[in-house]
């Protein structure tokens, strides 16, 4: 597989991939925003989360009402779904600066990738653990994410090998 992608990236050149890569990146993490708001966040807050909140406090759960409880869900879930939009903002800056010629939104994005990858083997390590299923969403950004780390990667060392 590495070396198809070797093929391939050398057939594009470094020109198209310093274009392609920011893209695929950004593909992905619309992909995971799109998932965690419709399906992640309503698994991970519900009255059984916000239940454990009150407890944390000293409150007792029986004296919540559904309202309160919904309201407690919305704001935790827009919260949330507020910062990662501002992430992903932010990554589009990131984006468009790593397709000009500055050095460091290149390295950011590279480290973001590779981080991403890394994560996702932990997630996916832990679904098989708990759930003895593989989440597809996790397993399609982790490519997608290490395609960019590898691109990055392949022009970094090419870059090196011929100063």
């Amino acid at each position: 597989m590495l070396d198809f992608l070797n093929n391939k990236l050398d057939k594009l050149g470094f020109n198209k991939v310093k274009y392609i890569l920011p893209l695929i990146s950004l593909g992905s993490d619309i992909i995971l925003l799109i998932y965690i708001n419709d399906s992640l966040l309503k698994r991970l807050f519900g009255p059984g989360f916000v239940h454990f909140l009150a407890k944390a406090q000293n409150i007792d759960p029986a004296e919540l009402t559904p309202d309160y409880i919904n309201m407690v869900i919305g704001a935790m879930t827009s919260s949330l779904s507020f910062m990662l939009w501002c992430i992903l903002i932010y990554n589009c800056i990131i984006y468009a600066l790593s397709m000009s010629t500055l050095q460091w939104p290149k390295t950011y994005v590279k480290g973001y990738a590779f981080s991403a990858v890394l994560l996702s083997v932990v997630e996916v390590a832990i679904y098989l653990v708990k759930v003895h299923s593989v989440n597809f969403i996790t397993i399609l950004t982790a490519f997608l994410y290490f395609i960019v780390y590898y691109g990055y990667r392949h022009f970094t060392r090419s870059q090196e090998s011929q100063t």
